[in-house]
Parts: structure tokens; sequence; C-alpha cells
């Protein structure tokens, strides 16, 4: 039995984070392979680790505050898991638990990938303390790396221009062709009051997916009182801004907060929305739009976001990342009712041809069966 340990800082079918979420994808691609997976996170309040469904298979590490999640109880659990481990594939950056497992795969000459999945470069919150933690740890990282893993062509350039002479290859985010089992929902359509004409934002309200220059570009547009503006997913101290910059507008169009929603739910925004939005400041690659090209539902996303391939292909609008872009886009592309179907249609063969998970994991399971020790 091989075995594969995955480290990642979050990791639950309760939230709405992208790396959780590859995270979770890698896993059920490589056990279908036939390898044994582990998964070492962070142990977090409000996501209790005996509602996962694998949660036999998780290892989590309790934290004193969950602001600066640094692990200093049952180490030792880390510690054996790797020791035991054939390999070790660390996804996402910004993470002393990371720092822990580079150490510990030294100690017990365990070899490791790493894959930053977009996030080398300080964004968002707390950018000082990342700005020291690359030049305390990201070389250190990269250095005994046995390879390193990028979901974008522009995340390998990144690593390259470091000069690192490291092993990179290019893994992107990809969806499963799994059908959702559509349940009757009818009456949460009725009580959340979901319109007919309506465009899609799907993620957590944080400054770098920037729910707010889409909130800015929406009420500026001229097509806000054609069609409604549906927010989909978990507050990250974004909404009481939002809400009083909404009321401060005076504006007429209607705007919608519906908070988490299920994967039924989130099936049927994708499948009705005229438009799914991406309006982030930055992000490795957006698993939004993938997810909603993969529904035939064309998307708008920022420049920022590593879906160039999908603008070259005519499958996917792109803009720059800030509300008078995307204002002025939105108001171009829904007057074509007939290239919003077609962008769509294309969009669809795209992910079908290149961003699909059995593709993307048959390919890292020959990287890992390389390196495994």
């Amino acid at each position: 039995m091989k075995n594969l340990l995955l480290v990642s800082n979050f990791y639950s079918q309760f939230i709405s984070s992208g790396t959780s979420q590859r995270t979770r994808d890698i896993k059920k691609g490589m056990q279908g392979l036939g390898w044994n997976c582990k998964v070492v996170t962070i142990k977090r309040g409000e996501l209790p680790i005996e509602k996962e469904e694998d949660m036999s298979e998780i290892i989590s590490l309790k934290i004193i505050f969950e602001r600066y999640p640094i692990p200093i109880f049952s180490i030792e659990k880390l510690f054996y898991s790797i020791l035991r481990s054939n390999i070790v594939h660390i996804i996402d950056h910004w993470s002393l638990l990371n720092i822990y497992s580079v150490v510990f795969c030294l100690l017990t000459n365990t070899p490791y990938v790493f894959s930053p999945c977009g996030a080398l470069k300080p964004t968002g919150k707390n950018i000082f303390i990342k700005k020291i933690y690359n030049v305390l740890f990201l070389k250190f990282i990269l250095k005994f790396a046995s390879s390193i893993y990028v979901v974008t062509k522009n995340e390998y350039k990144e690593i390259m221009s470091m000069k690192i002479n490291k092993h990179v290859e290019i893994y992107p985010n990809g969806v499963w062709k799994n059908k959702v089992k559509i349940r009757k929902i009818n009456g949460w359509v009725n009580e959340k009051k979901i319109p007919n004409k309506y465009l899609l934002f799907l993620g957590r309200l944080s400054f770098i997916k920037g729910p707010d220059i889409l909130l800015k570009a929406f009420i500026k547009s001229n097509i806000n009182e054609i069609y409604s503006l549906v927010f989909a997913g978990p507050d990250d101290c974004m909404m009481d801004n939002m809400l009083a910059y909404y009321k401060k507008s005076k504006t007429k169009a209607r705007i919608i907060f519906l908070g988490q929603v299920n994967p039924e739910e989130k099936d049927f925004l994708f499948r009705n929305a005229e438009l799914t939005i991406i309006p982030s400041r930055r992000e490795a690659m957006s698993l939004v739009a993938i997810e909603s090209a993969f529904k035939e539902t064309p998307f708008l996303a920022t420049d920022c976001c590593g879906l160039d391939s999908f603008y070259e292909e005519e499958a996917g609008f792109l803009c720059k990342a800030n509300d008078h872009s995307i204002s002025e886009n939105l108001n171009v592309i829904l007057k074509n009712k007939k290239v919003l179907k077609e962008v769509g249609i294309k969009a669809r063969k795209h992910v079908h041809s290149n961003y699909l998970w059995p593709k993307i994991i048959s390919k890292m399971n020959y990287s890992l069966s390389i390196l495994k020790r």
C-alpha cells in the first residue's frame, strides 16, 4: 500500500475554501488509484471533525487562537504520520503547519512536494506577517522539496523567476463528472426568493475574493434594474460594510445574500444564473469559474484568476479587478444573449478537454509514484 499524507491548513466539506476543496479532490482521486491517504489539518472550533464523512482519515492538530492557528498540541501525531508515509503533499502557503511538516520530513527522510496554490505573493490580511514568513521560510520550503506543483502557467513563471533549481509541474484545479443528487429545493428557492434573472457570485465574502468590487460595479451598471445580484457564500468580515455601502447608494438594484449553500443549492444557482462573476483581487485558478463553465454557464472574471486559457479559447470573459471594468463589461456582455450562450458552450467543452480531475490525477499519480521513498 502506498501512503500519501496531505497537509492542508483548511480541510472541511463545510467551508468555501479553494485549497480545502483541492485537497479533498486530490485525496479522492489518489484513493481511487490505490493510495492510502490521510490528511493533517488544523482543528477549528466551527468545523467539528466528527461531522466529516472521512473523519477516520483526518488527523487534526489543536490550536489556542483561531486567528493565528499555531499548532502546539499533539505535534507527535504529525511526526508519526509523516514517518509512516511514503510521500507528503503540502498544499497552500502561510502556515506554520507547513514548517512543522517540512522539518519532520527532513528528520524522517520523507520526500515532500509543495503546492503554494497561487499564494506566494502577500495579499489580503496580515500582509506584513506574510512578508516576514516569506523571508524566513519560503526558500527553506522550496529548497528541500522533491518537486513543486503549481496551478497555472503564471504561477510556474513566478516560481521560475525565483531561480530555484527544482522540478516544477503544473496541475490545475478541476471538476468531477459526478452528478449532483438533485433533491426538491423549490421550498428553498421560494423561501430565499431567488429571482428568475440573476447574476451570481459564489464564494467567501472576503477581501481577496472582491465581493465589494462587484457590488460597486453592479450598482453603477446599466443592467441593475433588469437583473438581481446573488451573493452565495459565508461572510468573512465583509457583509456589514457592503450592506452599509448598498444602503448609502440608495439604489433600487436588488441584492440577495444567501450565506453558505449546500451542493444541491449551488448546482441550482450555477445552472440558472445568466452569468457567474469572479471579481477576485488575486487567485491561483478560480474553481468557481471551472464549476460554472462545467454547467455551461458563462463567467466574467478578473485577469487575476488564472483563467487565461478560457479567454484565449473565447470560452470566458476577462476584465480588470476594479469596479469600472466589471461594470462596463457587464453592460456589454449582457446585451447579447446569443454570444452568452456560445461562450457557455465553449466553456463547457474547454473544461471537458482540460480540467477533469481523472486526467489531472492520472498525471499526478505518475509523478508521486516516482518521488515516493
